[in-house]
Order: structure tokens, then C-alpha cells, then sequence
């Protein structure tokens, strides 16, 4: 992974990650692992594939957001706002104190 790259998504501050050059960055590389998005704005985010295990995303927007096959292994979903994300094969998600979580994705 190139480091300019890199070092632009660790440049976004967690209240400017909505911006397009923030997430279209975390989009392309799919590796957000262990970064502390705590109330970031990911609306509409394409995040297919990102690893995003042990991520602090408490607050995080992620309502409408493209996650399939996305890693959520031991990240923080407390209070995300999940409504109308895709979240399809994501991989070790628990949505226990996530938001507006679809239907489809809650086990039984």
C-alpha cells in the first residue's frame, strides 16, 4: 500500500471523514484497521472489503453505507447508525448496541 495514500486517510480528522477524499481513500484501500472513528460521518461510505477490525467507530454514521464483506471483527459499533446499510458477509460484526440496524442483519 502506498504510504501517501495512507497518510492522507490518517490526515482526515474523524469530523471531516465525510468529506469524499476521506472515505473515497478508505473505499480504494479497503484498511481502516484500528483507527479511532468515533463519531465520523460515513454516509453513503463504500467500504466492500475494508478491514475495520478493532475500529472505534462509536457514533459513527454509517447509515447507507456499501459494507459488503467488510472485517467488523472486535470494532467498537456502539451507537452506529446502521439504517439502510449494506451489510452483507460482514464478518465478525456485533450489533448489539448499534443503531437502526436492517432487519435482515439481526439475528433471531
Amino acid at each position: 500500500m502506498p504510504v501517501p495514500e495512507i497518510l492522507l486517510l490518517y490526515r482526515c480528522s474523524p469530523h471531516r471523514i465525510h468529506s469524499r477524499t476521506c472515505y473515497s481513500i478508505a473505499a480504494l484501500k479497503g484498511f481502516v484497521e484500528r483507527a479511532d472513528l468515533d463519531g465520523a460521518d460515513l454516509f453513503e461510505a463504500n467500504l466492500s472489503r475494508a478491514d475495520l477490525s478493532e475500529t472505534n467507530l462509536d457514533g459513527a454514521n454509517l447509515s447507507d453505507a456499501n459494507m459488503p464483506n467488510a472485517n467488523l471483527t472486535g470494532a467498537n459499533l456502539s451507537h452506529v447508525d446502521l439504517s439502510g446499510a449494506n451489510l452483507d458477509g460482514v464478518i465478525g460484526a456485533d450489533f448489539s448496541r448499534a443503531k437502526n440496524v436492517p432487519p435482515k442483519y439481526l439475528k433471531d
